[in-house]
């Protein structure tokens, strides 16, 4: 055979291999749910765009998208796949469906996926405790929240001798008393909606006070721990003791939160807010021009008396929403959902979420290449706060559940109303939870 004929033969042979190869490509179908509508979205398409580079440089995957509303999505359709068992292959999924969608069988089990990924894995904030069930993880974070920061005026904080807020909480009520008698208010906060008092200062309070042990007992309804511990009753004096001192505005349960306290704090009468990460975005576009160069943000402060396991800096928190899969994927689907999930969780992503304005579900070192010019200086501190925290548990009202939520913001406002002592407020909330125990343990 001539050598002509030999190189011939091999360049077809090379030829035929990357024809079959292309050919070979298994075309795989992904549907995937969400609540993104790209019309709403404005100029953060930025989820959509980086998936649509995947699909163009991947010719076999074909993505069909479902989007809806949020409210429609949260309250039908989801529910309505679960109980059908006809989930797409990838879709958003609330914290609080996790725990029912595992027990029907219906989230894949990402564990041994984020394993053999350890810089991914690694890459993330403490967010696994809303997506673990039993150890394992059914759900990828792809935002985060947290209820509790407190937003001050330096300007103001300097005036009575603070250059920073205080790392204690026996420190800041030291500071509050000097606030109040200049005149200052010394935290503006709306209790109108009743929620407010408790997921600010209640849920991580617990988290201090309290301890994890104690948290992860009574917001699974174990039975092993409850409201009637007096540690409880402390946090619900602390709370009760910032009104009776003055140092809420005194108008507190009759004016809405994030708004009309914001005017207490924008018009310089209030040294400080409570608000949750949300409020970065709302000073950053409703304060005084003026002003918002001394408004700094902080963590809760830490009580003495704190569990010694729980640090100070702490915030509580999570995604609320997280990517789910299919427990039926094939092989192929498997590993486009993994590509797409890494790409909606990854430093490119984390990148355009934190110049929209939004925490990234990734600590700040991983996240690079960000204009620092198109995020604002207070969100900027936030996310370091945030990346800095020692722990950030879950928030203790989710962990509750309804059940309990609503009877932990009505005993705050009745508190604080008047209506009812801390020790009747304790009274008030173990016997929700005593009922709340005994239901379940009958299921």
């Amino acid at each position: 055979m001539t050598r002509k004929r030999i190189l011939f033969l091999v360049c077809a042979s090379f030829f035929l291999l990357a024809v079959l190869a292309v050919g070979s490509q298994e075309k795989v179908t992904i549907n995937w749910a969400n609540f993104w509508n790209r019309g709403d979205m404005g100029p953060n398409t930025y989820p959509y765009d980086l998936v649509d580079k995947y699909v163009k440089a991947h010719p076999n995957v074909q993505l069909k998208i479902d989007s809806s509303s949020h409210d429609d999505y949260i309250s039908v359709k989801y529910k309505t796949w679960v109980v059908a068992d006809t989930l797409p292959e990838l879709f958003m999924v609330l914290d609080a469906q996790i725990i029912p969608s595992v027990q029907a069988k219906r989230l894949m089990d990402w564990t041994d996926t984020l394993n053999a990924d350890p810089k991914w894995k690694n890459s993330f904030l403490d967010l696994w405790g809303e997506t673990t069930v039993n150890g394992r993880t059914y759900g990828i974070p792809w935002q985060f929240i947290t209820n509790e920061a407190f937003y001050y005026n330096a300007d103001i904080l300097k005036k009575v001798g603070y250059n920073s807020f205080p790392a204690t909480w026996e420190d800041m009520l030291v500071m509050s008393e000097k606030l109040k008698g200049m005149g200052y208010i010394p935290i503006a906060l709306g209790d109108k909606g009743g929620w407010p008092m408790w997921s600010h200062l209640g849920e991580i309070l617990c988290e201090y006070i309290m301890g994890p042990d104690w948290v992860k007992e009574v917001g699974t309804f174990t039975g092993k721990k409850d409201y009637t511990d007096p540690r409880f009753l402390t946090i619900m004096n602390m709370i009760n003791d910032l009104w009776k001192k003055g140092y809420f505005n005194s108008d507190i349960l009759a004016i809405d939160h994030g708004t009309d306290d914001l005017g207490y704090f924008f018009n310089g009468k209030a040294a400080t807010t409570l608000i949750g990460s949300w409020g970065v975005q709302q000073m950053v576009t409703n304060a005084p021009k003026e002003m918002l160069a001394s408004i700094k943000v902080a963590p809760i402060p830490r009580p003495g008396g704190s569990v010694s396991l729980v640090k100070a800096g702490m915030f509580t928190g999570g995604s609320g929403w997280e990517w789910g899969a299919n427990t039926k994927l094939s092989a192929a689907q498997k590993k486009v959902v993994v590509d797409i999930v890494k790409i909606l969780t990854g430093t490119e992503y984390a990148k355009y979420a934190i110049e929209a304005g939004n925490i990234p579900v990734l600590k700040m070192q991983y996240v690079t290449g960000w204009n620092p010019n198109k995020v604002p200086v207070l969100l900027q501190d936030m996310n370091k706060l945030v990346s800095a925290a020692p722990r950030i548990p879950r928030m203790n009202q989710q962990q509750g559940g309804p059940a309990m939520s609503e009877v932990l913001y009505k005993a705050c406002e009745d508190m604080i109303a008047g209506a009812i002592t801390p020790e009747q407020a304790v009274q008030n909330i173990q016997d929700t939870f005593a009922r709340v125990v005994a239901e379940m343990q009958k299921q």
